[in-house]
């Protein structure tokens, strides 16, 4: 793989972890307008929306310059892929704010949220010094930060999902919480793949 295309390719990958952090502040506004999750909804998917249309340039640059047998370039690739599916999972879950008619929130998705947006600074650290702009400083300690996001996300899932199912009375909330928790549990699943990418793209071309 060319520097001048690896250059090409690293820009994009950080615009979009750049779009991401953008897409998980968006949501955060959440925490404080929850009355207003229809417009912050429509501001994440358009975000979401300049992110598929990054992806798309990109591959057109590949197939122009025909890295889809070089294989770095697919590694970056499937590093590409994994950060555009947390652009997707942080857009459905803004949506179901407003499919589910979500009035309030809850402290637990609050924390949730907030884990979101440090989720996603840390990984558009992490494709930063992926890249090589930090030779002294090595990416895996930033990999092994953003793999724990999903550790921690997957210990709150059970507990939030026990404490509903044990306290809550009224079937329809269960219903909307049950499905809020497996939608925000979903972007740290997104963002565990994105860590793992980038691991095997790190010990092979690192």
């Amino acid at each position: 793989m060319k520097d001048s295309d690896r250059r090409e390719v690293f820009s994009s990958i950080i615009k979009l972890s750049e779009i991401l952090q953008k897409e998980c502040e968006t949501m955060c506004e959440i925490i404080e307008y929850t009355d207003d999750c229809v417009n912050i909804s429509k501001r994440v998917s358009a975000l979401e929306e300049e992110a598929d249309n990054t992806v798309h340039e990109l591959e057109f640059y590949f197939g122009d310059n025909m890295l889809v047998e070089d294989p770095e370039a697919i590694a970056l690739h499937r590093v590409i892929e994994a950060i555009e599916q947390c652009t997707d999972k942080v857009e459905e879950f803004m949506r179901c704010f407003v499919r589910y008619n979500i009035s309030s929130l809850r402290d637990n998705i609050i924390a949730s949220i907030t884990n979101c947006e440090r989720a996603s600074a840390k990984l558009r650290e992490l494709t930063y010094k992926l890249e090589g702009k930090e030779k002294i400083r090595s990416p895996f300690k930033d990999i092994i930060e953003l793999d724990h996001f999903k550790i921690e996300a997957k210990k709150m899932y059970d507990k939030n999902l026990n404490k509903l199912f044990s306290t809550e009375s009224d079937p329809i909330e269960i219903i909307k919480w049950e499905k809020m928790y497996k939608a925000v549990y979903e972007v740290f699943d997104a963002f565990e793949e994105v860590s793992e990418k980038c691991a095997k793209y790190n010990l092979s071309w690192g």
